[in-house]
């Protein structure tokens, strides 16, 4: 069944003040301002399931109907595709009404803040909508980018902290956290419940403790001097600590299949298009998040840990692998520790002891579900598109830039009137393949090239050719401001599962040796194609130490250990690469501290 979105009520901070923080109809009567009248003033939403939006719908016993949702979608849908008349557009109007009592949550408004003071007006006393009074909630780390908060009805505000919270977070009557932890990592993490997510289903897990290393490494190191002065660049060489595995975690095969029944991709029982079972998904969790990766670790145990399954996780117990479908690590479950009993020491100071049951069983009591956000293609693109920040890093001469742009120049000329296939390649774009067609004519309003695709003859329509002359020129003005075409594809980072696989068995430094050294990495879509060497960024550029050549490692460990990563780009565990990516969730630089510590 397809995943439906959700309506809710988006504001301005400018637009609540304006109505004195008092939001009712604008017809003088004092009623309520409808839905409708927030939606003709665009300011409704449509949003995926979250499981923000779970918790609300249960709290307020929201019922939502898929079998039914989806009868009045078909329907309405069908009498679309029928003629023109007052008695369908009368039926339409009935069912998209339908869709939109349902769908409605009331409750949740997320709000565009247009100046601090109107923050710090509601962050004090809220704002009240249609009689009910709403306060601040939540602000991930996305949201906090685009200057918006999420307020919620106050009255479920109590119960609905109390879920999410998830026992994990304890706060006095004050309302202040008795919980020791940075308030500003509680609040984006907490913000994460507002992500959309798919359901699935709950893992067998352990959580490992992280895998922390210090290393020497050479930057451009820069010293502030003045408002007035030029900044100082000088080559330093500072110790870094370097997260090996912060954000990966790894999954069962077996695991990998279900949740790729769970997410859709994956229908074993239809015989013509069983779908694809991913290898990388995006999890969130009770305040946990980031990548997991599919790898075979019972047979890493079987082979290469003596056929010892056991392992210690981050509570000091023994755990059998055999038994478990999901690894995380210490960096995935932030708050791992806020779990457990209460004990005093011998002073009466009342601590927590750290128990994974409570934490799961918190879980299941607050209806806390395990969600995936996003999960890899089944396959990779062939070309990339790049933009201004993949070339202002590259230093290219005049012929280096022909060069470049040499396959979009005669991809553009190519069209043409006369060449029917490849002026619908260029239409349809470079990386279409049969699935992505079905699902190009099931679902777009394109009716024009869709006309085209079915009758070739259509191209010499003069309506068609201008529609072509649109998309040609349209196509050589993004050229001209950096979007070319590149032999390339975004792929999701993974660190050399084979060396978390020895941390996760041995928790010797020493003995993390990985199946790639410094300066390597592995991928499938590269390896396919004979490259040694390829030139690695991750979006958003902005220096040109962002623009790493790595090289390409391939061997029959390597493609026995990686056999499931059909897509994924592997680093190593030995260099500093991932601050060459800006970070990478995978490396700690402790740039600020050592300017605060120069310079006071």
């Amino acid at each position: 069944m397809p995943n439906r979105l959700f309506y809710t009520v988006k504001f301005s901070s400018s637009f609540i003040i304006s109505k004195k923080c008092n939001i009712l109809s604008s017809d003088g009567k004092g009623n309520n301002y409808s839905f409708h009248e927030a939606l003709r003033a665009n300011q409704i939403i449509s949003l995926a399931d979250s499981q923000m939006l779970r918790s609300i719908r249960d709290i307020t016993k929201h019922e939502v109907n898929l079998e039914q949702l989806e009868k009045w979608y078909e329907e309405r849908d069908r009498i679309k595709k029928r003629k023109n008349s007052e008695d369908n557009k009368k039926r339409i109007r009935e069912l998209q009404e339908n869709i939109y009592n349902m769908m409605y949550i009331p409750e949740y408004i997320t709000v565009v803040i247009d100046k601090i003071a109107h923050y710090k007006k509601f962050f004090k006393d809220g704002f009240f909508f249609n009689g009910n009074k709403y306060t601040r909630f939540s602000c991930s780390a996305s949201q906090a980018r685009v200057s918006t908060v999420v307020f919620i009805k106050d009255s479920i505000k109590q119960e609905m902290l109390d879920r999410l919270n998830n026992g994990g977070m304890v706060f006095d009557e004050n309302g202040l956290s008795k919980t020791k932890f940075a308030p500003s990592k509680y609040n984006a993490y907490f913000g994460l419940y507002s992500s959309a997510t798919k359901e699935v289903t709950p893992p067998r897990f352990c959580i490992i403790p992280d895998f922390l290393e210090n290393d020497n490494v050479d930057v451009d190191f820069v010293v502030e001097t003045g408002p007035n002065d030029d900044d100082i660049v000088e080559p330093r060489t500072i110790e870094v600590e370097f997260n090996r595995f912060d954000g990966n975690g790894l999954i069962s095969p077996e695991y990998a299949r279900i949740w790729s029944q769970d997410i859709g991709i994956y229908t074993p029982e239809n015989k013509e298009d069983q779908g694809y079972i991913a290898c990388q998904f995006c999890m969130r969790w009770s305040f946990a998040k980031g990548m997991v990766n599919t790898f075979d670790f019972v047979k890493f145990c079987e082979e290469k840990n003596n056929g010892n399954y056991i392992i210690k996780d981050i509570y000091g117990k023994n755990v059998d692998l055999r038994e478990i479908d999901v690894i995380l690590t210490e960096g995935q479950t932030k708050i791992w520790d806020k779990f457990g009993y209460e004990v005093k020491d011998e002073n009466g100071e009342v601590k927590i002891v750290p128990d994974q049951d409570i934490y799961e069983q918190n879980s299941i009591d607050n209806k806390i579900i395990w969600g995936v956000t996003r999960f890899t293609p089944e396959e990779d693109d062939k070309t990339l598109i790049t933009n201004y920040q993949f070339l202002q890093t590259l230093k290219m001469s005049e012929e280096d830039i022909k060069e470049l742009c040499k396959d979009t120049v005669d991809y553009i000329k190519g069209v043409s009137y006369d060449n029917y296939y490849y002026t619908l390649l260029f239409l349809l774009g470079e990386n279409m393949n049969e699935k992505k067609m079905k699902n190009y004519m099931k679902s777009s309003d394109n009716y024009w090239l869709k006309s085209l695709i079915c009758n070739p003859n259509l191209l010499n329509d003069k309506y068609t050719k201008e529609k072509i002359r649109d998309n040609l020129i349209k196509r050589i003005e993004q050229a001209c401001i950096g979007k070319i075409m590149v032999e390339g594809n975004f792929q999701v980072i993974i660190p050399d599962s084979y060396a978390f696989m020895e941390w996760c068995c041995y928790r010797d430094p020493e003995r993390v040796k990985g199946l790639l050294g410094a300066g390597e990495c592995y991928s499938k879509f590269w390896t396919d194609r004979n490259k040694t060497t390829i030139l690695s960024q991750r979006s958003p550029l902005t220096h040109f130490s962002e623009c790493h050549l790595m090289n390409v490692k391939n061997s029959e460990e390597i493609q026995k250990w990686f056999s499931y990563s059909y897509t994924g780009f592997y680093t190593n565990t030995h260099d500093d690469s991932v601050m060459c990516w800006a970070g990478a969730d995978q490396s700690r630089s402790p740039h600020i501290e050592i300017y605060v510590e120069e310079c006071g």
